[in-house]
């Protein structure tokens, strides 16, 4: 029986796509195709998600360290407002959250987040402050698919595994929550993760 709904947050609730904002800094197709992978597969972001680092500001020059050649281009990617210019809820898929919300499931956040990524959106959106609770990656020290962070959850708010649907964009944590007892959706599509939730709403 499900009772409780939890959500991941970037790329299933939050935008985390930074591609149309490079585009906008007036870079070309392939500075803007290098910068994103540049960015996106060097592990300081991990450390910023682990709550290493607690300002963007401290990874900036160590992003510039790992890829000289995109030093200039990596500055004005980081300037002011940047993440108010990626970080923003996915319409679409904020569909699925409203209704969720009108059902009457309660409702929990599991992400992994900066600090100050975090800090950002809680700050921005009423809806991060509404959930009935939350595990943040920085805040704990900890990242999924580590089970840990989602016992952490589970414990804090004093959850049944097999009473939870879990909605996350990457295999591994989907899989890391089935193994824990969890009903686990990959989010590819929102019309299929809106077909298995009225699914699981028939037990509710």
């Amino acid at each position: 029986m499900i009772k409780n709904v939890i959500f991941d947050l970037g790329s299933v609730l939050i935008n985390n796509d930074p591609s149309e904002y490079i585009k906008s800094l007036g870079f070309s197709e392939e500075k803007t195709k290098a910068l994103n992978q540049a960015l996106s597969s060097d592990a300081t972001w991990h450390d910023k998600d682990m709550g290493i680092y607690e300002s963007y500001k401290d990874c900036i020059p160590i992003f510039q360290k790992n890829h000289p050649e995109l030093t200039e281009e990596i500055a004005m990617f980081f300037q002011d407002g940047w993440m108010g210019k990626i970080y923003h809820p996915i319409e679409e898929n904020m569909v699925l959250y409203e209704k969720v919300k009108e059902l009457g499931y309660p409702i929990y956040l599991l992400t992994n987040y900066s600090v100050d990524g975090f800090a950002h959106l809680e700050a921005s959106y009423d809806f991060i402050r509404e959930v009935h609770g939350k595990i943040v990656s920085s805040h704990v020290h900890l990242c999924k698919p580590d089970k840990k962070i989602y016992e952490l959850l589970l414990d804090k708010y004093d959850l049944k595994a097999s009473e939870c649907i879990f909605f996350d964009d990457n295999l591994a944590n989907v899989l890391a929550a089935e193994e824990l007892g969890m009903q686990a959706v990959l989010f590819t599509d929102i019309e299929e993760a809106t077909k298995i939730l009225e699914q699981s709403q028939k037990q509710f």
